[in-house]
C-alpha cells in the first residue's frame, strides 16, 4: 500500500479522475473539485495505490476539512499514517460513511483527540425531471444587480444549514453570478428563490445553495427553480444532476425526492477537536 501526493492538477487529474468516474454521482464534489482548484499547491491532493492501482483518493484545501473517496480499511490507515508522518493537520473528514468513521477512529486514536458528527448528508441523483405542480413565475439567470440581495441569501443559507465557514458570503454571491452559476425564481417581478449549478463532471452537475425567502416558502418556487434548472442543464447536454441534502432535513428529502431525485449513498462530515493538553 502506497500514499502519493500530487502539487500539480494534471498529473493529479490523471490519476484520480478515472478512479472517480466509477462513482461518478457519491463522488461528484470530489470531481468538480477538479476544475476549481485555484491553487493546487496549497492543497493536500493524496491518492493512495495497491500493487500500483488507485483505491481511495483523498484531498483537503486550505482552511477545509478532508474529502476522501470510499475506501477499504488498510487504504485509510495508510493515508492517517501518511498524514501523521507529514506533519499535516486534519480538522475533519467527510467521506462515504463507513469511511469516514473509521478515518475518525483512527486519526483520534493517534492524535488523541475526539470527534463530533457535524453533518450527515444523502447524495442524489437525477437522470429525468417529475415536474412539480406549476408556481407562478419563471427562472432568470443571477445578475449583477442581484449580488447584495444574493450575498445575504448565501450567508442565511450557510446559517440554516449549520455551515462552519461562514465569511465571504457577498464574494462566493459575487463570484457565482460573475460565472453564471446561480439562477432566480422571479414571481411578479419579485426575486423569490435561488439556486446554483456547480462543478460539472463528464456527465453531470451538482445542484447547490437552493434557498427561498422566509416569507415565500411553501409556494412551491424552490420545487419549480430546481425542477426548471435540472431540466436546463438536460437540455445542454448533461446526463445527471447531482446534489447533497442533510438527512435531518426531511422536507428538502421529500421535495428532491418528489422532483425524480433518488438516493445514491450517504456520507457523514465529522469534525475533530484537539486534546484537553493542547497535543
Amino acid at each position: 500500500m502506497t500514499v502519493e501526493r500530487f502539487y500539480d492538477l494534471a498529473g493529479y487529474a490523471a490519476v484520480a479522475e478515472p478512479f472517480l468516474l466509477r462513482r461518478e454521482a457519491e463522488n461528484c464534489i470530489l470531481l468538480g473539485q477538479l476544475a476549481q482548484l485555484k491553487d493546487p499547491a496549497e492543497a493536500v491532493l493524496l491518492v493512495a495505490r495497491d500493487a500500483g492501482e488507485p483505491i481511495a483518493v483523498a484531498t483537503m484545501t486550505p482552511s477545509r476539512h478532508m474529502m476522501m473517496t470510499a475506501a477499504p480499511s488498510a487504504a485509510v490507515s495508510a493515508l492517517v499514517d501518511h498524514l501523521r508522518a507529514h506533519q499535516i493537520d486534519v480538522p475533519g473528514i467527510g467521506a462515504p460513511s463507513a469511511t469516514a468513521e473509521t478515518f475518525a477512529a483512527q486519526w483520534c486514536r493517534t492524535t488523541a483527540g475526539m470527534q463530533r458528527v457535524h453533518v450527515r448528508y444523502t447524495t442524489f441523483e437525477l437522470t429525468a425531471v417529475t415536474p412539480p405542480p406549476r408556481a407562478p413565475g419563471v427562472m432568470r439567470r443571477a445578475e449583477q444587480r442581484d449580488v447584495d440581495l444574493l450575498g445575504r441569501w448565501v450567508q442565511a443559507f450557510r446559517e440554516e444549514i449549520g455551515e462552519g465557514h461562514l465569511a465571504g458570503a457577498h464574494e462566493l454571491a459575487t463570484e457565482r453570478v460573475r460565472n453564471g452559476e446561480l439562477s432566480l425564481w422571479e414571481d411578479a417581478g419579485e426575486t423569490v428563490a435561488m439556486a446554483g449549478a456547480i462543478g460539472p463532471t463528464r456527465n453531470g452537475i451538482r445542484i447547490v445553495l437552493v434557498y427561498t425567502a422566509p416569507h415565500r416558502r411553501g409556494r412551491g418556487y424552490a420545487s419549480n427553480l430546481v425542477a426548471a434548472l435540472s431540466q436546463h442543464h438536460f437540455d445542454a447536454g448533461r446526463n445527471s444532476c447531482f446534489l447533497n441534502t442533510d438527512v435531518a432535513n426531511p422536507t428538502s428529502n421529500k421535495i428532491y425526492r418528489a422532483l425524480g431525485y433518488r438516493p445514491v449513498g450517504e456520507s457523514v462530515v465529522i469534525m475533530f477537536d484537539r486534546a484537553a493538553d493542547g497535543r
